[in-house]
C-alpha cells in the first residue's frame, strides 16, 4: 500500500516537472512531429522512472521530501500493528480500554481507498464513453475506404475520428468531402487515437492531477496543428479553411478518445 501511495506522489511530482518544462521551452515551437514524440516520450519516462531506484552516495534535495513521507507513512503503519495487533496475533496491548479496541481509520489506508476509488469512477466514465462511441458507429451509415470507414449521419454531427473510424455528417461529406476528411484522415494516418488511448490511462491514476489535463490539451494541440499541416499541404485556401474551423469550432464532442474538429 505504502510503495502503491509513493509511485503516484512520485508519478505527480514528475509529471508536473515534465509539463513546466515542455511548457516553457517547447508548447510554441512549430516542430509538431517532434513535440509529439517529445509529449509522449515524457509520459512514458515520468511513468517508469518512480520505478527505477537510484542509490547516491548522499541525499539529495530532490530526495529529500520523499524519504521523509515515507518514513511518515512506514511509521504510522507500524504504531498501529503494535497498539492494534491483528486479532490472529497473541500480543494484545492490555493498556487500552476494552471498549476503545477497535482503531481509528488509518490516513494512509484512507488516501489509498480515495485513490483507487477515483480511479474507479474514472474507469467507469471512459467505459461509458467508449460504449456511447461503439453505439454511434452502428447507427451510421458505413463507406468503407481501403484502411478506414466513414460513418455517415443525416443529424449534425461535429466530424471527429476514433481509430479507424471517421464519423462526420452527410451534409459535411456533400459539402466538404476534401477538406473534412483529409483533416480526419491525418489523425487515422498519425495513429493519434493511441496518444489518446494513452493519456486516458494514465487519468485512471493521475485523476486528481490538473497537469494531466494539460498534458492532453498540449497533445490535441499538436495533434490539430498535424492535421491542419496536411489539410494545407493539398492547397486548399487557407482563409475558406479558417472559416470552415470557426464554424465546426461551435460543435462539441463528448467522446473521451475522440480526435474532434472543433478542437482544431
Amino acid at each position: 500500500m505504502i510503495p502503491f501511495l509513493l509511485y503516484i506522489i512520485k508519478l505527480s511530482c514528475c509529471l508536473t516537472l515534465f509539463y513546466a518544462g515542455y511548457k516553457i521551452l517547447l508548447s510554441n515551437e512549430t516542430f509538431f512531429h517532434f513535440n509529439r514524440i517529445t509529449l509522449l516520450a515524457g509520459i512514458l519516462t515520468c511513468t517508469l522512472l518512480p520505478l527505477i531506484k537510484i542509490r547516491t552516495p548522499t541525499t539529495g534535495i530532490v530526495q529529500q521530501p520523499m524519504i521523509q513521507l515515507e518514513k511518515i507513512m512506514t511509521s504510522e503503519e507500524q504504531y498501529r500493528a503494535i497498539i492494534y495487533p491483528d486479532k490472529g496475533d497473541k500480543a494484545i496491548n492490555t493498556s487500552i480500554p476494552v471498549g476503545r479496541q477497535h482503531p481509528p481509520v488509518s490516513f494512509v489506508r484512507l488516501l489509498a481507498l480515495l485513490l483507487v476509488s477515483g480511479g474507479f469512477v474514472n474507469l467507469c466514465l471512459l467505459i461509458r464513453s467508449h460504449l456511447s462511441l461503439v453505439r454511434l458507429i452502428r447507427k451510421g451509415r458505413k463507406i468503407k475506404q481501403g484502411d478506414y470507414t466513414v460513418i455517415l449521419f443525416e443529424k449534425t454531427v461535429t466530424p471527429f475520428n476514433y481509430g479507424r473510424y471517421i464519423i462526420l455528417s452527410e451534409n459535411d461529406y456533400r459539402e466538404h468531402p476534401e477538406t473534412i476528411l483529409t483533416h480526419e484522415l491525418a489523425h487515422f494516418r498519425f495513429s493519434h487515437s493511441f496518444d489518446i488511448v494513452l493519456v486516458e490511462l494514465l487519468t485512471l491514476l493521475q485523476w486528481f492531477n490538473p497537469v494531466v489535463r494539460l498534458l492532453k490539451k498540449e497533445i490535441q494541440k499538436v495533434h490539430e496543428y498535424q492535421a491542419d499541416s496536411e489539410v494545407l499541404k493539398t492547397g486548399v485556401d487557407a482563409t475558406l479553411y479558417q472559416l470552415l474551423l470557426v464554424k465546426k469550432a461551435v460543435g462539441s464532442s463528448s467522446y473521451a478518445f475522440a480526435n474532434s474538429l472543433n478542437h482544431s
